[in-house]
Parts: structure tokens; C-alpha cells; sequence
């Protein structure tokens, strides 16, 4: 699975809900929600999201117990460690992927915090630096706090 590191493969597809599984916008890029298995693999980290760009590479959005900077300032960070993830659906039921590539999706923290998050999938990093990016370089939608 990219972005994952070595052993680490996709071991099957959300199926909760079929708009949790896979989604496609209207530039032909698709984003999706898998578990993992593999090397290293455990409860605390076996989901992750996923998406294309428009040349059809897939990279890594986010992973369970990943860290994540959850501060839209670029100069400060604030990292918190995802719990738990899933592909945002917002108040109208529909997928928030639209066709400029911007991807949104839930995640809710091991501190009990969650948040509504979206990245832009319109371009991708290079495979090194493309886990430190995922991280570091999206960009906060909406912050919900709970039970801090």
C-alpha cells in the first residue's frame, strides 16, 4: 500500500458503507478507505485513505496512529495521533471529493478531539517525502473539539 512502508498491504476495502468505500469525483480521480495487514500492522493502525491524482497516482491521505498536524498556521504545528478515520460525507450525504481534487474526511484523535480535514490531491510529493507531507501539509477545514 503506498505510503505505508515495506510488508504492508492493503487487506481488504471498507464495506461499512458503500459511500465510505470508494469515490469518485468528476475529474476522474477516485478516493478510498482500506484496511491494512502486514508488517507492523496492528488495531491501532490498520486503516488508511487514499486518493489519486489526475494522472492517476495513488498516495497515502491519511493512516490511523499516524501523527497529524491539526494547526492551519504553516508556521506553528500542533500533532495529535488519529484514532480513527473515515471519509466525510458532510450535512448534504454526499462524499466531499470534488472535481479541483480537495478531498475531505474525519478524524478523530487519540486525545479525544476530532476534526473535519481536507487536502488537496491535485498534485503529488515525491515518495520520500510523501508520508512527512500527508502529515504536515494539509490544510485544516473545521475544527470540533471533544471531551478535552
Amino acid at each position: 500500500a503506498p505510503g505505508t512502508g515495506p510488508g504492508v498491504n492493503y487487506g481488504s476495502l471498507i464495506v461499512n458503507d458503500p459511500f465510505e468505500t470508494l469515490v469518485l469525483n468528476g475529474a476522474g480521480q477516485i478516493a478510498f478507505s482500506a484496511f491494512l495487514t502486514g508488517s507492523g500492522v496492528n488495531g491501532s493502525n490498520d486503516r488508511g485513505i487514499w486518493a489519486t491524482d489526475p494522472d492517476g497516482l495513488l498516495t497515502l491521505i491519511a493512516r490511523e496512529g499516524n501523527l497529524f498536524d491539526v494547526d492551519d498556521d504553516p508556521i506553528t504545528e500542533e500533532f495529535r495521533t488519529i484514532r480513527t478515520l473515515s471519509l466525510d460525507r458532510g450535512l448534504s450525504g454526499r462524499t466531499s471529493f470534488n472535481d479541483a481534487g480537495e478531498l475531505a474526511f474525519l478524524a478523530r484523535f487519540s486525545d479525544g478531539t476530532s476534526g473535519v480535514f481536507v487536502t488537496s490531491v491535485t498534485t503529488i510529493p515525491e515518495p520520500a517525502t510523501a508520508a512527512l507531507l500527508a502529515v504536515g501539509g494539509l490544510t485544516l477545514l473545521a475544527r470540533r473539539r471533544f471531551g478535552r
